[in-house]
């Protein structure tokens, strides 16, 4: 949007490091278009200023800045904003109070925020917003926020190959209740699951709801320290799997 019209916009990061690494995505962003045919070239916005914390487009006057966020209290408070995005809220102690501030520099009619993250644990202004945001949502009510949550499996890469038939095959038998009701629920191939299996290995259920949630609701749980810390499936906390069938005198542990 900022190379058709002129907007003011504000990326906030958790860290030094992001906040380079996020302004490397819009040079490559500018590269990538360099490299397509000539005709293309009419669509490459020309930067007036590229520094370290800022970019200029020429055309329209629009601006992106960069802050990190973390430990510094950067919020774009007294400036004029159109678009803030603040990247891995999550980890970022004053969260809360940052985008509050950068949010009062957004117009009432058009403004946006952004927020996007990693989650860290059942705490924190994120994990508010998204409980609340869910409690709207299960009252019909509106929000002032869109939540948009994003599964493991939307990303492509995220399968593992069988290096044989017999391997696929002795990994189909070896799946158990709860790896084919995921698998059954969320239409999955069995590659998807055998990286799941690695990954699940590889790093422990607890850091792979965070890293890699199924749902909105076990993502916040993974860093807790409540009493329930080894729980697999938080929507059936209370209640039998779905993937069991109940029995008539008998209890589902």
């Amino acid at each position: 949007e900022s190379i058709t019209r002129k907007t003011d916009n504000l990326v906030l990061t958790y860290h030094s490091q992001a906040t380079e690494d996020l302004r490397n995505l819009y040079i490559s962003f500018r590269e990538l278009m360099v490299s397509l045919p000539p005709n293309f070239h009419q669509y490459i916005p020309k930067v007036a200023r590229d520094s370290r914390d800022l970019l200029k487009y020429l055309e329209t006057g629009s601006t992106v800045k960069f802050l990190t966020a973390a430990g510094q209290g950067h919020s774009g408070r007294g400036s004029t904003l159109n678009i803030v995005h603040f990247t891995e809220a999550c980890f970022v102690v004053d969260a809360g109070k940052i985008l509050t501030g950068a949010m009062q520099a957004l117009p009432k009619d058009d403004g946006i925020a952004i927020v996007e993250s990693t989650t860290n644990g059942a705490k924190g202004f994120v994990y508010d917003i998204v409980q609340e945001t869910l409690d709207l949502q299960s009252k019909n009510k509106p929000s002032n926020w869109e939540l948009c949550f994003y599964e493991w499996w939307r990303l492509p890469e995220y399968k593992t190959d069988f290096e044989s038939i017999d391997q696929k095959v002795e990994f189909v038998d070896s799946l158990e209740e709860e790896e084919k009701y995921v698998m059954e629920e969320n239409n999955l191939t069995y590659e998807q699951m055998f990286w799941r299996r690695n990954k699940l290995q590889e790093i422990g259920r607890l850091n792979f709801q965070q890293e890699y949630p199924e749902n909105i609701h076990t993502a916040f749980i993974s860093t807790g320290t409540g009493f329930f810390q080894n729980v697999r499936n938080f929507e059936n906390l209370f209640c039998a799997p779905r993937y069991n069938t109940p029995k008539p005198d008998s209890s589902h542990k």
